[in-house]
């Protein structure tokens, strides 16, 4: 820094000594700060021509001898009040002025463009008003009392905006030529008919095509307009110019596009009406079910709690320190995720971003580390003054490399950061829907890697508009709007009871199951390796009958338990005795050093599906040999979680000596994606897939008598023969049932 001043001198003086104090420094930056003093010169003499030249003097001779010089002008607003010319000292001229402009000459001048005058707080909530709005050309905060509650901003439009909405807290309801017409009504209410804008975008064929049955469906979603985004969008006109510029935040999944997309069509809509974002998923590819409106109707309804009226994202149930440490979902961002620092990387941009300041609670980065985070497939926008100033700030936030890259899900956990960031100021709400997560989980949809933190169930708005009807008609409230920043993550919040106990922190969960909803491996375990996630046993009598012998058996991941629905009755099943009503038991017992030991043999897990007991048969087959035609067939759901896919063609084996009844002609077949139909071996199961396999054999006979049987298999490699993934065994017990 090099320091050039001379007290009570402004740019007169200044103009004689350029040279030697800044010329001759050659310097890159040269801030020019002489509003003060140049405006006590303007008070007392008036010479407005000679302050002019004295200006232009010092930047011409900055320019001609030090071109590599960039100047920056400070200027400041100058009063023009009697009072004011009788004060002498710069900061008691400068000050805000305590007379205020009247705005009736203002209104009288025949400029003839449409505008209209709003309350504003401050300057930056001036230049809100014009960068949300495509109509407006400029916004100038107009003199007043110099406090927040009196600062009044004045829009000016195209010609085109004559008549248009203007936001709530603005003078007159529309813009106007006439400023000097009717005045706006305190409180806004809802436009009819509901205007609504949806927005998407996509790029490549499956996206597309969830992109077009968005479209075909806006007839039946009640959606008047459709701004459908796609590659080329960003290929030329002022788009093109800023995804140019930006390129280096706009990655393969996510980035600045989004928020920009959004920020742009909201700047499309008309103050008052909605905006509507859906990702055209590859997850959920279907139109819209049925209309948005009573959406709409609900969000007016919560007014008053939720004064945006929006829905920024809706609030999943693990918290932010599992979406920061999960590796079950590989990062977004070009930026390799450092998992060790995870929580000093969310504590520092959680600084930056100002959801943390030195007036914040002690404890503010741990606080929200273990808040719950929030999921942006969709989302609902009225707008108004507050939505503005988030997507503002949304898609401001998302050009800062520093910030997006380093973030697992990018802009969508930006969006995230930022709910917490303005939640207070703009009383924001999420939206959460618990009931959701129970309807799915019924429908096994918890059976994957990520188990039960999967947001799937919330990736298409249909799931919600589905609850909302379904509230209407049990009159059971099934949409909550929520301050997850207050909420108690080990209960859920009080006023939703179906919430209890659904958060998924690491206070209230167990050490293993914790770590396997992260997808952390065990460094001991078999890379090559599978995990029941599901199991039931069923009888069958030989001609294609099948009935349930046992319960049902999930062991999904996310989850402090295994889950098992006894069987629904508890009667013998023919002559045979249910003997499984409770769940499969660990297996690893038959390993003498437990854990270390089956590891050490080549399996990922052991299970004993059950015990069975069955009487001794006397049906005697044509060549005089006992038989029994029933078999226990028992369904496992596999998944392979292991480091490395299966070898093609796996298929069942006897393990561990195939216990003492380990029939060789017991029938295997194995279904997965990838893999046509039922076959007899599995296919190369990639990492993260599920795979089906049905065991089948039949019941012992005479062998049984005096002696407990058991059957033990497993999966094995057809090239080496060894066993791996999870070891099973089933027991038979003789006896009559009883």
């Amino acid at each position: 820094d090099i320091p050039a001043a001379v007290g009570t001198a402004g740019c007169k003086p200044l103009s004689l000594v350029v040279g030697d104090w800044v010329v001759s420094k050659r310097p890159d930056l040269l801030i020019i700060e002489a509003a003060v003093n140049d405006g006590d010169d303007l008070l007392e003499n008036e010479d407005v021509c000679g302050v002019l030249r004295a200006a232009e003097g010092i930047v011409r001779t900055v320019q001609r001898r030090s071109p590599g010089t960039a100047i920056v002008f400070l200027e400041m607003f100058l009063r023009d009040d009697a009072e004011a010319r009788v004060l002498k000292t710069g900061s008691e001229a400068w000050r805000d002025s305590r007379v205020e402009v009247s705005l009736a000459a203002a209104a009288a001048e025949p400029s003839g463009q449409p505008r209209y005058i709003a309350q504003v707080t401050n300057e930056q909530d001036c230049l809100l008003l014009c960068e949300a709005d495509e109509l407006c050309v400029s916004s100038t905060l107009l003199p007043g009392y110099g406090r927040a509650r009196n600062l009044r901003c004045e829009v000016l439009g195209v010609d085109a905006a004559a008549g248009m909405p203007s936001p709530e807290g603005a003078e007159q309801e529309s813009y106007s030529r006439d400023l000097t017409g009717p005045t706006a009504s305190p409180s806004r209410g809802s436009s009819s008919p509901r205007k609504v804008l949806l927005a998407t975008f996509a790029t490549g064929p499956v996206f597309e095509e969830t992109q077009l049955r968005l479209h075909e469906s806006l007839g039946t979603a009640e959606i008047q307009e459709h701004w459908a985004w796609n590659k080329t969008t960003f290929d030329e006109g002022v788009h093109g110019d800023w995804y140019r510029r930006n390129a280096k935040v706009n990655f393969r999944r996510g980035g600045a596009w989004k928020p920009y997309l959004i920020w742009q069509s909201f700047r499309h809509v008309k103050w008052g009406d909605w905006l509507i974002y859906h990702d055209a998923s590859q997850y959920v590819r279907e139109g819209f079910s049925s209309s948005v409106q009573p959406l709409l109707d609900w969000l007016e309804s919560k007014r008053e709690e939720n004064p945006c009226e929006c829905l920024a994202a809706t609030r999943l149930r693990q918290t932010i320190q599992h979406e920061w440490q999960q590796q079950c979902v590989g990062a977004y961002g070009p930026v390799e995720r450092d998992f060790a620092r995870a929580e000093q990387i969310h504590c520092g941009t959680m600084w930056r971003l100002g959801a943390c300041t030195p007036s914040s609670r002690a404890d503010c980065c741990a606080h929200l580390w273990r808040r719950p985070m929030m999921q942006h497939s969709w989302s609902v926008w009225r707008k108004n003054r507050r939505s503005a100033r988030f997507l503002r700030e949304w898609a401001k936030q998302s050009e800062e490399f520093d910030i997006v890259a380093h973030l697992p899900f990018v802009d969508q956990s930006l969006n995230s950061l930022l709910f917490y960031r303005w939640h207070e100021e703009l009383q924001l709400k999420a939206l959460w829907v618990p009931s959701l997560y129970r309807a799915h989980w019924a429908q096994d949809m918890d059976l994957s890697a990520v188990g039960r933190w999967d947001g799937v169930l919330l990736k298409h708005m249909n799931s919600v508009l589905d609850e909302l009807y379904n509230e209407a008609i049990t009159r059971k409230q099934k949409l909550w709007l929520t301050n997850p920043v207050e909420e108690q993550h080990t209960e859920g919040s009080e006023a939703a009871p179906e919430s209890r106990g659904l958060t998924w922190c690491q206070s209230r969960a167990q050490p293993k199951r914790w770590a396997r909803s992260l997808c952390i491996p065990d460094a001991n375990r078999p890379a090559l390796a599978a995990r029941v996630v599901a199991a039931i046993l069923y009888l069958s009598d030989g001609a294609g009958n099948e009935v349930p012998l046992s319960g049902r058996y999930k062991s999904p991941s996310g989850w402090n338990r295994d889950e098992y629905e006894p069987s629904r009755s508890n009667d013998p099943v023919g002559d045979l005795s249910i003997a499984l009503l409770g769940p499969p038991k660990d297996g690893a017992s038959h390993f003498g050093g437990g854990e270390p030991q089956l590891f050490a043999q080549g399996f990922a897990g052991a299970l004993q599906l059950g015990q069975i007991r069955t009487p001794v048969p006397d049906i005697i087959g044509p060549d005089g040999v006992e038989f029994t035609p029933r078999r226990v067939l028992a369904e496992v759901t596999l998944l392979n979680d292991g480091s490395v896919p299966w070898p093609p063609g796996a298929r069942l084996c006897p393990a561990l000596g195939g216990g003492n009844f380990t029939r060789p002609e017991a029938n295997f077949e194995c279904f997965h994606e990838g893999q046509f139909g039922q076959q007899l071996s599995c296919g190369a199961l990639k990492k993260g897939q599920l795979a089906v396999v049905r065991i089948a054999t039949r019941l012992p006979g005479s062998e049984l008598r005096g002696a407990l049987r058991e059957s033990r298999w497993a999966l094995c490699d057809p090239e080496t023969e060894k066993p791996f993934g999870v070891f099973f065994s089933l027991q038979f017990h003789p006896g009559v049932a009883p």
